[in-house]
């Protein structure tokens, strides 16, 4: 056992008189995950059901302001924390922006994603090790590497991390072993007291993401790239339906989608949530599409 080396499309209808608030952090959930109690700070893990976005760079914060306004449905954002493969400057992303966004007028919800050593098949910039000794010790390090960054932007030690793992075209035995073990390597790591709930990022086919639930350490959710412009989270492709069930699934229903709304326009994913998120609230709309 090793420790760890640190401690401290418009949508429809409004969505501001829909706040269903409840005072609980996320509970355990089926036996699967049950994370630490948040820190004294505001942030802590809480199951969200609701839509989102995600983007490659996070906006400003008077463009958050203006998303969150407005009768809109999205709850929460989709941000990349770091990692070697990150393909956009995070100009706007600190823990000011993270402190802003999430209090006060505001009160968005965050997905914190990593984004490193990919799929040996995928040939896109730095690769897992095919050696799965190795690409274990990769995913612990990439794990450790998430939490430091997450820890500097405020947020809370029992964060919401998803290490996204982008699909690959071809697909050998060997590559899936790789990437198998890596994200056994990553769930460990972050594991450890005190412990983060992590989650994984691929496309829902492509990917295998469900190839991760016979791993030894299974993420806690997924977040699967099933661009069927379905927004049920219940529903996702070539994933079985006693797959990651007890809230443990955010879908990314539509991809690279111009969005227009409230003067602002950006290039972003659609998501919905039926699992953790970091946040200083449950919110469940049940009206959603999410379930």
């Amino acid at each position: 056992m090793f420790k760890r080396k640190l401690t401290s499309e418009s949508p429809g209808g409004g969505r501001r008189g829909l706040w269903a608030v409840v005072l609980t952090a996320l509970a355990t959930v089926a036996g699967v995950f049950a994370p630490s109690a948040p820190p004294a700070q505001a942030l802590g893990v809480y199951v969200l059901q609701a839509q989102g976005l995600d983007s490659c760079a996070a906006p400003t914060t008077s463009e958050m302001q203006k998303f969150w306004t407005g009768g809109s449905s999205w709850w929460y954002w989709g941000i990349y924390i770091g990692g070697s493969a990150r393909s956009c400057s995070q100009p706007n992303l600190t823990a000011s922006w993270v402190t802003t966004v999430t209090s006060g007028g505001m009160a968005w919800r965050l997905l914190p994603i990593w984004v490193g050593p990919q799929d040996p098949c995928q040939k896109y910039g730095a690769s897992i090790s095919t050696n799965t000794t190795t690409a274990y010790a990769q995913g612990q390090s990439e794990a450790a590497a998430a939490y430091r960054a997450a820890l500097g932007l405020g947020l809370p030690s029992n964060t919401v991390l998803v290490y996204d793992l982008e699909a690959r075209y071809t697909q050998t035995a060997t590559c899936a072993a790789a990437a198998k073990s890596f994200i056994s390597g990553w769930v460990a790591y972050l594991h450890v007291s005190p412990r983060q709930t992590a989650g994984v990022y691929t496309s829902a086919c492509l990917g295998n993401i469900a190839q991760y639930a016979g791993i030894a350490n299974v993420p806690d959710f997924i977040w699967a790239g099933d661009w069927s412009n379905v927004k049920s989270t219940s529903t996702l492709s070539c994933v079985g339906n006693s797959l990651w069930v007890h809230s443990q699934r955010h879908k990314q229903y539509r991809g690279n989608y111009n969005l227009s709304w409230n003067g602002i326009a950006k290039y972003v994913d659609l998501d919905c949530a039926n699992a953790p998120v970091d946040g200083s609230s449950l919110v469940n709309l049940s009206g959603s599409g999410c379930a």
